[in-house]
């Protein structure tokens, strides 16, 4: 999950009325408690203005862009102050890994942000919940009943259908021009889309389709009632805005969480009408069948609610940050022909002919791995993580951090640091060939760290790159793929990627293409 800073809600400063009582407000509180800290040894902080702190800094650019900035005059340990909120920003692997591993479960809390209250069932969910039995729990069953190997195991059929279905779509779209010799444009953020939510689907309810009596909108509902833009808002920063009332954030919030319930509560009412108990007993049930299981032994501890939070993590957390991988790992290698030429020799020389890729074949296919890496390296799909709340006072890198603080982690600045990495703006995938990456000790510590680390670190990496491994396999095994013409002056690897592309099957696949 992305920490956006740079989409906070300002528009309240256009109600002049309102901006003046803020401002009042706010005067008075900082006046009354800005004297109260007694840290001396702080780290590092750049000048700030009353009230708002450092946020002047982050109104034009991205926060991650920003704190490398600011890493090259202050350091890699920072301390800013956003708001009324103090918050400690990392950006190298040692200060990392001494946060996430000696200090890793002072620092496992949450702030309460209200986005957590509406969306994440009053800070229920996973990704949201304080660190403590019932966050334990949640990521007990994460663990052992999702994401584990052996569940890893049980989905590999689902993963390889749905890279053929994948594959299918598009080869049908190629059909239905003149001539699939001609290369064909295609914007491949809905195909990854689409791809992500079904694989999502068929692990939560066993079936692709939805049939629930609102249509819906699939990727607007992820993208506001599951994986909103904005994780922290200007509310969170200012505590009073709470009492004073904050214009329609929380009326926005509000109708996110109705939806949300509406979608999980029929999503979970079409299981249980259309299955069958000898279903439900099966050990290879779904997810709503495991979690309907547990709630019957445990209704307390598997409510509703925390039922709907987990099945809802694996929407907000399996779609958007696999679909910004996906787009810009095949970005980066239509921009690159050499390295697209090199993976689809490694997979024609591992993967029989007559047959596609499949989940089996990925621990063959070291270069694919290499340019999944790579791609996460560049555009990693969460450049700032959710904050973590430290909840007592304690050193890192010899400074003094008091409890309540917040750490903000630069994976951005730490994946792109040319202290760590050679030529960082470049796509070089063999920079993560296994006796390469040992060797320069890009493997050992917090050097790569795409999916987070310590107690907080993303559970479904494992899940994840499989199916972002096996879709951009099955795209480059049985497709060509050149760049869209009026991108050809567009090469740098810092830019945007870019999902749209141009694709022909391939003529030597035509025949397990046609089978699917």
């Amino acid at each position: 999950m992305a920490m956006n800073m740079t989409t906070f809600d300002f528009s309240f400063v256009s109600n002049y009325y309102y901006y003046f009582l803020l401002f009042i407000s706010l005067l008075l509180i900082y006046n009354l408690f800005s004297k109260r800290s007694t840290t001396k040894n702080k780290p590092p902080s750049p000048p700030s203005f009353p009230i708002i702190g450092h946020l002047y800094l982050i109104m034009k650019k991205p926060l991650h862009e920003v704190l490398i900035d600011l890493s090259d005059r202050y350091g890699h340990v920072l301390l800013l102050r956003l708001g009324s909120q103090s918050v400690l920003t990392l950006s190298s692997p040692s200060s990392i890994e001494e946060c996430l591993t000696k200090n890793d479960m002072i620092f496992a809390n949450r702030p309460r942000a209200v986005v957590a209250k509406h969306l994440g069932y009053d800070n229920k969910t996973l990704e949201w919940a304080s660190y403590g039995s019932d966050w334990r729990n949640l990521r007990r069953v994460m663990n052992m009943d999702i994401f584990s190997y052996s569940s890893l195991q049980k989905t590999s059929n689902i993963r390889n259908e749905e890279v053929q279905y994948m594959l299918h779509q598009l080869y049908q779209r190629c059909l239905s021009s003149s001539s699939v010799e001609i290369f064909h444009e295609v914007d491949l953020k809905p195909v990854f889309f689409e791809f992500a939510f079904n694989i999502i689907m068929k692990i939560a309810s066993g079936k692709r389709s939805y049939n629930g009596s609102k249509k819906w909108s699939f990727d607007r509902l992820i993208s506001e009632s599951f994986l909103p833009e904005r994780l922290i808002h200007t509310v969170d920063l200012f505590p009073v805005l709470r009492w004073i009332g904050y214009q329609s954030t929380e009326k926005k919030l509000k109708q996110g969480r109705k939806n949300k319930d509406a979608f999980l509560d029929e999503l979970i009412q079409e299981y249980l009408d259309t299955s069958s108990s000898d279903e439900r007993k099966d050990e290879h049930k779904p997810l709503i069948g495991v979690l309907m299981s547990l709630q019957q032994g445990s209704p307390k501890l598997y409510s509703h609610e925390v039922v709907k939070g987990i099945i809802g993590t694996m929407f907000s957390g399996g779609i958007g940050t696999s679909v910004d991988t996906m787009v810009a790992a095949m970005s980066l290698l239509v921009k690159h022909p050499e390295a697209l030429a090199k993976l689809r020799d490694e997979i024609d020389f591992h993967v029989e002919e007559g047959r596609f890729i499949s989940d089996s074949d990925l621990p063959k296919l070291p270069y694919l791995q290499c340019v999944i890496q790579e791609s996460l390296r560049l555009h990693p799909a969460v450049t700032i993580p959710l904050p973590h709340l430290l909840s007592q006072d304690c050193t890192v890198a010899g400074y003094d951090i008091p409890r309540g603080t917040w750490l903000s982690i630069n994976i951005w600045g730490v994946l792109r640091d040319p202290k760590w990495w050679d030529e960082p703006t470049k796509f070089i995938p063999e920079r993560f060939d296994r006796v390469t990456a040992i060797k320069e000790g890009k493997m050992d510590g917090f050097h790569w760290i795409p999916f987070g680390a310590g107690r907080r670190g993303c559970p479904a990496s494992g899940m994840a790159f499989r199916a972002i491994s096996l879709a951009i396999g099955g795209l480059v095994q049985c497709l060509e793929w050149k760049r869209v013409d009026h991108d050809d002056e567009v090469i740098e690897e810092v830019d945007e990627p870019s999902p749209r592309a141009v694709c022909r099957p391939r003529l030597v696949k035509k025949d397990i293409l046609s089978q699917i």
